[in-house]
């Protein structure tokens, strides 16, 4: 069973767990599995040409719901935060 998803980071709509069927075949590379948002269409780990980036619908939804602020998450994400930006210089 799939974990609860949580809103999009971007607009709050609902997101969905999507499998996705690979444009290029490249049994390495191809993944099927990608996080849709609902309302503002935003594909979350998904390739053009490859598919999706996760092997289960598990590590798709614990990627999306991973935020800035949670344990785990990288250094990168914890300084610039859910919906900042890194300034250019």
């Amino acid at each position: 069973m799939t974990e609860k998803l949580k809103p999009c980071p971007f607009c709050g709509g609902e997101a969905a767990v999507v499998e996705i069927e690979p444009r290029l075949y490249r049994p390495v590379m191809n993944k099927p599995f990608c996080v849709l948002c609902t309302s503002c269409d935003l594909y979350f780990g998904y390739d053009y040409d490859y598919g999706g980036e996760f092997d289960t619908k598990e590590e798709a939804a614990a990627a999306w719901n991973r935020r800035a602020g949670d344990e785990g998450a990288s250094k990168k994400e914890k300084d610039f935060g859910a919906n900042e930006a890194p300034q250019e210089i």
